[in-house]
């Protein structure tokens, strides 16, 4: 009986899900610094996906990091109204 390894921790990309994705200076497109991308991603404020063997290419979902900016603004009103009372 031949048992494979299991690999965890890859996954295939579909060519659709591929091509949703967006490097920073795309991202800063639509008026965000390519700094401040880095940033947010690196402080994990915004969902990123590293790319390539070594996995230093970062890649962004537009619609993912606009839901996960508009969403801290949300939580951190709950928090300061949960810390007064």
């Amino acid at each position: 009986m031949e048992h494979k390894r299991k690999r965890h921790g890859r996954r295939k990309l579909t060519r659709e899900s591929a091509l949703a994705l967006l490097t920073a200076a795309e991202l800063a497109i639509d008026g965000f610094p390519v700094g401040t991308i880095y940033r947010m991603a690196k402080a994990g404020l915004i969902p990123c996906y590293r790319t390539g063997v070594t996995k230093r290419g970062i890649r962004f979902n537009r619609d993912e990091v606009l839901r996960a900016i508009r969403q801290p603004a949300a939580n951190e009103s709950q928090a300061a109204t949960a810390q007064r009372g």
